[in-house]
């Protein structure tokens, strides 16, 4: 049996943004502060983001993919397994988080999300 497999865009910090955009009673402003490749999943990351509302703060690092993560649901007894890529996504640099742009939109926030995932794995 062929088994079905769907792409979106998606992780943990973008999901939590995307659900707030959509939860919140009154129109919100958000920003996404990442680190991306230059690739397919990019503009996927990219356009959900536009379509929401949220503004993206993306480093691009070249020769190195966007994250990936693969759920696996086994479709009897609803559990999963996720197996990730961390890709470009394991390479913020300091410098790019201290550009005027990034330092604006943290300044700005009322409400900061960064995930434990990206603290306590090493690239």
């Amino acid at each position: 049996e062929k088994a079905e497999c769907i792409r979106t865009a998606g992780g943990a910090a973008l999901n939590t943004v995307r659900v707030a955009m959509w939860a919140a009673p009154s129109p919100l402003r958000a920003a996404f502060i990442g680190a991306v490749g230059k690739d397919g999943n990019a503009e996927l990351l990219m356009a959900a983001m536009h379509r929401v509302g949220v503004t993206p703060h993306l480093l691009y690092v070249a020769d190195t993919p966007t994250a990936v993560c693969a759920s696996l649901v086994d479709t009897d007894s609803k559990q999963r397994s996720l197996v990730v890529s961390r890709g470009a996504a394991g390479l913020m640099t300091c410098e790019f988080l201290s550009t005027p742009e990034v330092l604006e939109a943290m300044s700005q926030a009322s409400v900061t999300y960064c995930t434990a995932f990206v603290l306590s794995t090493p690239p």
